[in-house]
């Protein structure tokens, strides 16, 4: 969707507050709600219309976002880190999500980049 220059920022905006607290595994649409001054439901609203997903998916595309810079940037030593880097408590799970995400392992992934 076309989106004006108020619209972009309000999405940077949300980008900055997702990775300010991008190892924070309780990180919720109402958190971001409070940080923006806005209602929930205004705020899933707002990144339902600019972005077409849902906040949650919002915050987890940002995230695995950061994981590849992290990743490209040798900033990792092993998935479990990988995984507390983005709020990910369960490491198995990280791993099926990652692998369903990107089609390869995390493994794959840090060693191809290594």
């Amino acid at each position: 969707p076309l989106i004006n220059d108020i619209e972009k920022d309000l999405l940077e905006k949300v980008k900055k507050l997702v990775i300010a607290q991008i190892d924070n595994p309780d990180l919720t649409v109402l958190i971001l709600a409070d940080a923006m001054a806005a209602s929930e439901r205004k705020v899933y609203r707002m990144i339902k219309k600019l972005t077409d997903l849902t906040p949650h998916e919002n915050i987890k595309e940002i995230r695995w976002h950061y994981l590849e810079n992290l990743i490209k940037n040798k900033s990792l030593k092993n998935p479990t880190e990988a995984a507390k880097a983005i709020g990910m408590k369960n490491v198995t799970n990280f791993k099926k999500q990652f692998h369903k995400k990107f089609n390869r392992s995390i493994e794959e992934m840090m060693a191809k980049n290594a």
